[in-house]
């Protein structure tokens, strides 16, 4: 809960802050909110279309799901 409150207060600051967004959507993924980690993935994709974090976690997560 800390941990996404500081990266969130960070997005405050630096809406496009890759970092951020990866480190919460790592967190929303470890504790299995995977709807959560995908929609945060998007956003990196969004910012940064290229990042092979993003692209790799939500075919992780679109698997799982399935």
């Amino acid at each position: 809960d800390r941990a996404l409150a500081d990266y969130r207060n960070i997005l405050q600051y630096d809406g496009r802050n890759v970092l951020a967004y990866t480190n919460i959507a790592v967190i929303y993924f470890t504790i299995r909110e995977y709807k959560k980690a995908l929609y945060v993935c998007n956003l990196i994709l969004m910012i940064d279309p290229l990042n092979i974090f993003a692209k790799e976690t939500i075919k992780k997560i679109k698997k799982m799901l399935q």
